[in-house]
This record gives C-alpha cells, sequence and structure tokens, in this order.
C-alpha cells in the first residue's frame, strides 16, 4: 500500500485500482501532472510532480525531509503532493 503525503503534512494510503500496479495515469492524478521519480533507496520510491518548481507548488516539509535523508540534494526541496511507493507496486 502506497502513501500520499500532502503538503500540510496530511497522509492517505492508497492501493493500486488493479490491486498490485500503479499505473502511469494514477501516479499523474495523485501528483497533479506529470511524474518525476525519486530513489529514496532500494526499496522505496517517490513520485513527485515534475513541473512543480514552474508550477509555484508548495512546499512539502515531510516529503523534502525524507528526500534529504535518503541522501537527496540538501538545496532541493520536494514540491506538492507526493505518492511514496515500493518498487514493486510499480513494475
Amino acid at each position: 500500500m502506497a502513501t500520499i503525503i500532502a503538503p500540510d503534512g496530511r497522509r492517505a494510503h492508497l492501493t493500486p485500482a488493479d490491486g498490485e500496479h500503479f499505473t502511469l495515469a494514477e501516479m499523474q492524478a495523485v501528483v497533479g501532472g506529470h511524474i518525476e521519480l525519486v530513489t529514496l533507496n532500494e526499496h522505496d520510491l517517490m513520485f513527485v510532480n515534475e513541473d512543480g518548481h514552474r508550477l509555484g507548488l508548495t512546499f512539502n516539509p515531510v516529503a523534502t525531509a525524507l528526500y534529504h535523508e535518503a541522501g537527496g540534494r540538501p538545496e532541493y526541496p520536494v514540491l506538492g503532493t507526493v505518492l511514496l511507493t515500493t518498487i514493486q507496486e510499480v513494475n
């Protein structure tokens, strides 16, 4: 089961429509546009809106902390709503 994290910190769980794997359309619906994949570790992925900066999406402090804890660039903030999944949910 995946987790949606909104910029205000609210979390919601999400299961793929087919019960196993998310489609591109499902992931795009969560982030509100084209997706960008952020690999957190060998098992966990974060999908963000690839146009978040250009669109002026809201800063997401929880997702940014997860990204930085995974070794992401410290100067890079995560913006907008994100989808956290396991690798198995998108294969």
